[in-house]
């Protein structure tokens, strides 16, 4: 081989040089992210860069085209290791896997084939000569297909590597953005070289600018390395460590400006970067002048601090702290917002939890899982007796007594021990001797592991309440003594006033009917007058008997078939020709889809339904009633009572079925009563599992509803 001089070797020898030296550099951290790439990028470089400076100082075509091939191991490869250094840069958690890799070496791999065995087949070179242009002479060849395979392949890994820086530098902010702009500088030079030769462009004929343009790119990738510490310090940690921090972060030069700022800061101020990066801290952050002002010059501190107010108020972690390069230099500050709202809203419920407990009405006590006091609330002492440091570490058992069964005590820690809630009552024994009752809810507490750490007493003092349900279970017996008496009393009377009532009526009625003699009209009205009072007694007698027999509970219903129509009819026959007296219509109705016969105690229901009837004609004036027999929905049957009377007033409408209760107006004061009619209905209409309702308005009238269950007669059913 045969070699001459040439002054355009030394650029390609000293970016050779430099390349070594970024190799050797690179090598030594091989074990940082992309080290070792770009260690075999660097050697590429170097070996495109020296094939190129022999084939440029090579006096003889054979000489030029050894190294021209040569220069094909760098050329072909060194797309591919940028686009796995770009890569593996960008995306540190994602490297490119060994098959990819491997796929994406093929094509290299088969053009270096081919260059080195191109005169066989002119797929790479078709044509070779040697051009002299001065003490400069160069290959000149025609290129084959395969070449412009190669290139556009090439062209794409490198675009694809550069895309990824781009995006890389969109992303990155403040110190990042020199570094991702280096290595931008670093891929895009050399191939503005490349497209110039291919062009035939290049300002020198025939040279290759493109080894020339990679010295560009070693001294950028070169002030990559030394001027931000490429390897030592991987920009792409920033997005993973930085950017997905909770906690937002500033850094500020010696100026107080904003250089960097994470999302979480940005979300935090409410601005983007691109509002931030560059302006003084308190132009960027004048929403909250009092922050500003008070750590405007401050290097090293660690505060609390709010924003906001209300509901949106949010509780901040503040932390400054000094930065310095290498040289030990202030060269600025980073600010650290960590959030903790939850923290201190946590600390606020504690402390309300707190003040809850100390104040609370009812006695707490914590225990261990062994039952040794731990704590115990001022309540607790002033129920007890016990203070604080007289109850830790003692049992609850220095309070029991023999009133409350050992039972209790056993279901007690049954419970509790099973990680359930216990409640109870307990009979227990003060300091001082005294008895009182309490109301216990014991829980325990239990950690992250299902283990039971503690119990939690919530205990209440119901001694008052106990003596007053004594004082109350009493009343209520003899309550129920006195009522048992009065029933026994009303039942006792009104039967025994039967008799010489019938008496009375009976003899009433023969004098009445001239059976003992004529009588002139004043005797005539004299027995009239007997025979009404003795009826009015005779009803009053019997809601008396009816009322204390249900109050009694010894009245019971006859189950026998019956026929609501014949229910109807009776009714009609025996209030129509009252109603007619006092100028009133009285109608009825039977739905169709009434049973044709029921089971039920009939002459109940005709009581119900004349005392309902009766009430009706009793308070109309003039006007119509109608009684009404349907179906309310499959399982029940209703009987509806309507007038026009003179209706009842809403505040008497809660009172109206009890007993002895009257509506105090002109006509109940002209018709004797006892009041018992309406609280009989409708504990009957209860007895039979049905329900009675009214709804009124004065001087319209009301409508009385009895819904009772359909039992149909047996030989109705299928």
């Amino acid at each position: 081989m045969q070699f001459q001089y040439t002054p355009y070797i030394f650029p390609l020898i000293a970016a050779a040089i430099i390349s070594m030296g970024v190799a050797f550099y690179t090598w030594s951290r091989r074990s940082a992210n992309s080290g070792a790439v770009l260690t075999i990028l660097s050697l590429v470089l170097m070996e495109w860069l020296l094939g190129y400076t022999l084939e440029i100082a090579g006096a003889d075509l054979t000489t030029k085209i050894i190294w021209g091939k040569m220069q094909y191991i760098g050329i072909a490869t060194l797309p591919l290791f940028w686009l796995i250094f770009a890569f593996n840069y960008v995306k540190q958690n994602n490297r490119l896997s060994h098959r990819v890799m491997g796929l994406l070496a093929i094509l290299p791999l088969v053009t270096i084939v081919l260059a080195f065995t191109t005169e066989t087949h002119g797929l790479i070179w078709k044509k070779i000569q040697v051009t002299q242009a001065g003490t400069f002479s160069a290959l000149d060849v025609s290129y084959g297909w395969w070449f412009w395979v190669h290139s556009a392949y090439s062209y794409i890994l490198l675009m694809a590597g550069t895309i990824l820086i781009i995006r890389s530098l969109i992303r990155s902010q403040g110190l990042y953005r020199g570094q991702a702009a280096a290595l931008l500088v670093g891929v895009v030079v050399p191939w503005i070289g490349n497209a110039l030769y291919l062009t035939g462009l290049s300002p020198i004929p025939h040279l290759d600018l493109t080894p020339f343009a990679f010295t560009i790119t070693i001294v950028a990738l070169a002030w990559g390395i030394f001027g931000f510490r490429l390897v030592d310090i991987v920009p792409v940690a920033r997005d993973i460590v930085v950017e997905e921090m909770k906690d937002g972060m500033i850094v500020l030069d010696t100026q107080s400006r904003i250089v960097d700022i994470n999302t979480s800061g940005q979300r935090t101020i409410g601005k983007s970067a691109a509002q931030l990066i560059g302006k003084n801290v308190s132009d960027a952050l004048q929403a909250w002048p009092q922050l500003t002002n008070r750590y405007a010059n401050v290097v090293d501190a660690q505060d609390e601090i709010s924003i906001g107010e209300g509901e949106n108020r949010r509780w901040f972690e503040l932390r400054f702290s000094p930065l310095y390069d290498r040289r030990k230099r202030f060269i600025g500050r980073v600010v650290t917002l960590r959030d903790i709202t939850d923290r201190k809203q946590t600390e606020e419920h504690l402390s309300q939890l707190s003040r809850a407990v100390e104040a609370s009405p009812t006695s707490i006590v914590i225990t261990t899982p062994d039952g040794k006091i731990q704590y115990v609330n001022p309540k607790f002492t002033r129920v007890t007796g016990y203070t604080l440091e007289e109850a830790l570490g003692q049992n609850p058992r220095i309070l029991k007594t023999e009133y409350t069964g050992v039972e209790v005590h056993r279901q007690l820690w049954e419970t509790i021990n099973s990680g359930q809630e216990w409640h109870g009552e307990f009979c227990n024994r003060k300091k001082n001797g005294e008895l009182y009752w309490e109301y216990a809810s014991i829980s325990p507490i239990i950690d992250a592991a299902g283990n039971i750490t503690h119990y939690v007493a919530v205990k209440e003092d119901i001694t008052e309440r106990k003596e007053i349900e004594k004082a109350l279970s009493l009343a209520h017996d003899q309550a129920l003594e006195a009522s048992r008496l009065k029933s026994q009393l009303l039942s006792r009377v009104s039967h025994e006033l039967r008799t010489p009532l019938g008496g009375i009526l009976g003899y009433a009625e023969l004098l009445h009917d001239e059976s003992f003699g004529a009588l002139d009209e004043t005797q005539k009205d004299a027995t009239r007058q007997i025979i009404d009072s003795a009826n009015y007694l005779k009803e009053m007698v019997n809601e008396l008997l009816d009322e204390a027999q249900i109050e009694a509970r010894t009245i019971s219903l006859r189950e026998e078939n019956f026929s609501p129509a014949a229910i109807l009819q009776r009714v009609e026959a025996a209030m129509s020709v009252l109603a007619h007296n006092k100028g009133q219509l009285l109608t009825t109705t039977l739905a169709p889809d009434i049973p044709v016969t029921l089971r039920g105690d009939e002459q109940r229901l005709l009581q119900v339904l004349l005392n309902l009837v009766g009430n009706a004609v009793k308070f109309t004036k003039t006007g119509k009633i109608q009684v009404k027999f349907y179906r309310a929905d499959f399982n029940h049957w209703a009987m509806q009572v309507t007038d026009s009377g003179i209706g009842i007033p809403r505040e008497a409408l809660s009172y109206i079925f009890e007993p002895f209760r009257q509506v105090d107006n002109a006509i109940t004061r002209e018709n004797r009563g006892t009041g018992l009619g309406l609280s009989i209905t409708k504990q009957l209409v209860e007895l039979m599992d049905g329900q009675i309702t009214v709804e009124s308005e004065v001087e319209k009238g009301s409508i009385f509803t009895v819904v009772l269950p359909i039992i149909e007669a047996a030989e109705n059913i299928p």
